[in-house]
């Protein structure tokens, strides 16, 4: 008896089409590597993962999927965003710190 080997999926499209996302940055360099769904667009760092026969008959659409509000929880973007605000704030209690 063979295994069957498992394959990520989409949760949001069903789709088996997925890929590791190498456009953020901040999560390559530390080696976490998140998944990106080819057919949708969908981000995350997790895929649920299946055999061939149990993975999802119908994929939806990816117009479908883009109409939806997805949250975007990858790592890296987020942190860049903290980082910006950071910097701001450092900048201007610099600043203030010098005048007074």
């Amino acid at each position: 008896m063979s295994e069957e080997k498992e394959i990520p999926f989409c949760p949001m499209c069903g789709s088996s089409d997925v890929s590791s996302d190498f456009s953020v940055p901040a999560a390559v360099k530390i080696g976490m590597f998140p998944k990106k769904c080819n057919h949708c667009g969908h981000v995350a760092m997790i895929f649920p993962i299946a055999q061939k026969r149990n993975l999802p008959k119908n994929v939806k659409s990816a117009k479908h999927v883009k109409n939806r509000n997805l949250v975007d929880v990858t790592y890296g973007r987020g942190m860049v965003a903290v980082l910006k605000l950071s910097i701001l704030f450092l900048i201007v209690l610099a600043i203030l710190t010098y005048i007074l």
